[in-house]
């Protein structure tokens, strides 16, 4: 684990020892208890506990930043980890917007979820560069003033001078829109911008500079209670829908960030984040699997007097297709293993899938061998950070299935959620590189 500036970066699956991870928690027992009932830290050898969770934990002071267990293998300044880690919650941002994610922590954009400390600063954020800090404000009739002429006003209340039978007027009421010089809420929105600029902007990869004069403690406003009521107060009288919003935020922040309950935290993540890394391949690989719907058949149940059941069946990750002449089929299955090969001596390879990933994958091979395509390649896609998107790097064989072959290939993750992010699906040239290496 590495200190930061304002963040603690720690690597999914690193070992540390158990008073070195109850530290970092604070010593808080409640945190500990939280995080190993739900599996987000998990046991290893002797004392030894690490994080089975990637994304944001913000407790107390800290902000605790958990990178996926491909970057335990790379060493990176912390500038650079913190630019990798906002790219990582800005996957996580862009899959819970449209997908279900196991045992996530509010991934998800709909406004009525118990929304986490890092969400609500996002809201923020983003809020604050589309409109700017909240001003209260009313309009009022001044005469003879320097806004928009109100001539329904004008006509009502004044009298005019008639010449040649036409209406003169030499004084008009105007609409002039007043800008209250002090509003609470006002206050408290320029400290909650500037509270969540500072404690998450570079994990959310915010830039901007921020000039808003505003207190340096939101106790400074006044009592909590105090505050909420003033909320509450602009509440009744505002009909704005991104003000309404906005006001429900700041009460809602002001939960989170000013709990009774000092033990509190908050997480913005998921303990699954092999899902992720499955569904960014598979959006990226441009996933034609349903275009396959029976290709896999169902086991099939029978009883003895020719009764029979179809049950559920095993389908791949991903299916990706090149169309022509030279036609090509690639089945692909995403693996979220640190997949290692150790060439000193005899080959030694570790955290690799278990035989009933590999027979699943011969499978998926034997079920698509009837398909027309000129080449059909089967793989697996490991993560590994690298200089290039991808390199094949082994195959694994089973004498049962002697004519197929599962070929093994890492692709850069960082490299992948760029082009994920960018709505950037796989070209037709890098598939073609990819059988070129495999056909080399």
């Amino acid at each position: 684990m590495k200190n930061c500036e304002n963040y603690i970066i720690a690597i999914e699956e690193k070992y540390v020892s158990r008073a070195a991870l109850v530290g970092l928690l604070q010593d808080s027992h409640e945190a500990y208890v939280y995080l190993l009932e739900r599996e987000y830290i998990k046991p290893g050898k002797g004392n030894e506990f690490a994080f089975s969770f990637v994304g944001v934990i913000s407790f107390k002071d800290k902000v605790i930043c958990v990178l996926p267990k491909y970057y335990q293998e790379v060493t990176y300044s912390c500038d650079r980890q913190i630019s990798e880690f906002a790219t990582v919650i800005k996957v996580l941002k862009k899959i819970g917007r449209i997908n279900e994610i196991p045992d996530s922590n509010n991934l998800s954009s709909n406004e009525y979820v118990n929304l986490t400390e890092v969400v609500l600063a996002d809201k923020f954020l983003r809020d604050y560069l589309d409109y700017g800090i909240y001003n209260k404000t009313s309009n009022t009739l001044v005469l003879n003033g320097g806004g928009e002429t109100n001539w329904d006003n004008s006509i009502n209340r004044l009298n005019p001078v008639f010449t040649k039978r036409r209406p003169i007027y030499s004084e008009v009421y105007t609409s002039s829109t007043i800008t209250e010089q002090y509003n609470i809420v006002t206050e408290l929105h320029k400290w909650v911008v500037k509270y969540c600029l500072q404690r998450f902007g570079r994990i959310l990869d915010y830039k901007f500079s921020y000039l808003e004069d505003c207190v340096s403690d939101v106790l400074d406003l006044g009592s909590i209670e105090y505050i909420k009521t003033s909320i509450r107060r602009e509440l009744n009288v505002t009909y704005t829908d991104r003000e309404i919003l906005l006001l429900k935020r700041l009460l809602a922040f002001l939960d989170k960030v000013r709990d009774d309950n000092t033990e509190s935290f908050n997480l913005y993540g998921t303990g699954y984040f092999h899902v992720i890394w499955e569904k960014v391949c598979g959006s990226f690989l441009n996933n034609r699997i349903d275009d396959f719907p029976n290709q896999m058949p169902s086991p099939k149940w029978n009883d003895r007097t020719g009764k029979s059941v179809s049950k559920s069946t095993l389908k791949p990750d991903v299916i990706s297709t090149m169309e022509g002449e030279a036609s090509k089929l690639f089945i692909f299955d995403a693996k979220y293993y640190n997949l290692h090969y150790s060439s000193e001596g005899d080959l030694k390879v570790s955290d690799n899938p278990g035989v009933e990933d590999v027979s699943k994958q011969f499978l998926y091979a034997e079920a698509f061998k009837n398909v027309s395509y000129a080449k059909k390649y089967n793989c697996f896609l490991f993560p590994k950070i690298g200089p290039d998107f991808f390199y094949v790097v082994g195959s694994v064989t089973f004498a049962i299935f002697n004519e197929t072959v599962i070929h093994n290939i890492f692709l850069s993750p960082d490299m992948l959620f760029q082009a994920y992010l960018h709505n950037s699906p796989v070209s037709t040239s890098l598939l073609k590189g990819i059988a070129d290496a495999l056909e080399s």
